[in-house]
């Protein structure tokens, strides 16, 4: 049986992190890779810290 929204929500709610792909403009990944290489950090990695260091500045 396949789970509702809410539960996948409640369910995510648990794990530490969860997988995303996006799509991104090949200038915006040629930069996410030169940083990440400055950095010596992953891609990944980096994607993450970015997205997550975003949305705690737009939180109210």
């Amino acid at each position: 049986m396949p789970h509702s929204p809410a539960a996948n929500r409640s369910q995510h709610a648990f794990r530490s992190s969860q997988r995303l792909t996006i799509t991104l403009a090949q200038s915006t990944l040629e930069a996410l890779i030169q940083r990440s290489t400055l950095e010596g950090r992953s891609v990944s990695n980096l994607a993450a810290y970015l997205l997550e260091s975003s949305i705690k500045t737009q939180r109210p």
